[in-house]
């Protein structure tokens, strides 16, 4: 008789935060400038998108995504320390490797801050040819083992020998959900602002943007968070 293996199923729960900003501007500035709306709006994209990449990295998960560094830390199976506290060498980078379970790894990527990108590029010496990514000429390190690299400016660069800092995450993305509602950033006009001491327009109109947007590992195991720790 075949055994129950039944799997244990449970349900993800990911809360969108929102993220909102307002830009008020006077109607002449409307009526002088033909392209201030184009301005605004690339200025509103770009603010949510340095935002989100903030967040997507260190977000608290208090009315903010919860970023992958976030939802790794802490979590003693995912945690892996560097070979030497206050130093990022090329030992490192088979160590995460192989610490991060097999059936995760054809899907993997890597993030870090781009100080450590360089760091990397520098291991491949006359004892370390092995190390060796790309030259100066390359703009930046394409892949490392065969997986994609990506820089993420919010994660840590410094290699101190006190505290932790939390230098690189090797893992499935695909295990990181991302969650829009309504899509993606809305951007709307609202046509007269109101004195806030007689609620009369005082000719002035803005443009408000907001999104909501949540996101959190769903699985901590299809990841290795590398720090630099003292042991």
């Amino acid at each position: 008789e075949v055994s129950d293996d039944t799997p244990t199923l449970a349900r993800t729960e990911i809360t969108p935060a929102k993220l909102q900003g307002l830009v008020p501007f006077s109607i002449e500035i409307q009526g002088d400038w033909a392209s201030f709306r184009e301005e605004m709006v690339a200025l509103l994209v770009d603010a949510k998108d340095i935002a989100e990449a903030s967040a997507f990295a260190t977000g608290s998960g208090s009315n903010a995504p919860f970023g992958i560094v976030t939802a790794l830390d802490a979590t003693a199976a995912s945690e892996v320390s560097m070979a030497t506290n206050g130093a990022f060498g090329v030992e490192d980078i088979y160590t995460f490797q192989q610490s991060l379970p097999a059936r995760f790894r054809p899907n993997a990527s890597w993030v870090m801050e781009n100080t450590n990108l360089n760091r990397v590029r520098q291991f491949g010496t006359a004892n370390n040819y092995h190390g060796f990514t790309v030259d100066l000429t390359a703009e930046g390190i394409p892949s490392i083992m065969g997986k994609n690299v990506y820089e993420s400016s919010a994660m840590d660069s410094t290699l101190s020998t006190a505290g932790v800092q939390n230098s690189v995450v090797f893992g499935d993305f695909s295990n990181y959900y991302i969650i829009d509602r309504i899509g993606s950033l809305q951007i709307e006009l609202v046509p007269h602002l109101l004195n806030t001491s007689n609620n009369l327009p005082d000719g002035q109109r803005a443009w408000y943007a907001y999104c909501r947007v949540g996101a959190d590992s769903v699985n901590d195991n299809a990841f290795i968070l590398g720090q630099n720790a003292s042991s």
